[in-house]
């Protein structure tokens, strides 16, 4: 552990943190990051991997309150925190883009897609 989050962060989030703020900071730039924007991304990612394998274990579609199918809510809470995680990524910045010119986005979209596909890693 070479950086430790600005506030507690859950078990699962703190596996992320540590990923990232190890691989941050071997880069050099622990100095220059925003340590806050990481924390939260973290948690943000822990999330989505909850709420993937709530989907996975419900169904993308299931019964409606008033009868009839509907899609499940979980759908729009997925969409919202991929669009948190992807403006946290970039208020870090979590990728230097003197390593990766894509702005890091390649790399934010095959790492968060490694991460929310793991089943295993949210526990459930």
């Amino acid at each position: 552990m070479k950086i430790n989050p600005p506030f507690a962060l859950t078990k699962h989030a703190k596996e992320h943190w540590h990923r990232h703020a190890d691989r941050i900071y071997d880069e050099g730039r622990a100095d220059v990051v925003n340590l806050d924007a990481l924390a939260m991304y973290a948690d943000c990612m822990a999330l989505y991997q909850e709420a993937m394998a709530r989907m996975r274990a419900d169904g993308m579609i299931r019964p409606g309150e008033r009868g009839g199918l509907s899609r499940h809510p979980g759908v729009m809470v997925l969409n919202s925190l991929r669009v948190d995680m992807m403006r946290l990524a970039k208020l870090v910045p979590l990728y230097d883009n003197k390593i990766d010119p894509t702005d890091g986005l390649d790399a934010f979209l095959k790492d968060a897609e490694g991460w929310a596909n793991d089943s295993t890693a949210s526990g459930l």
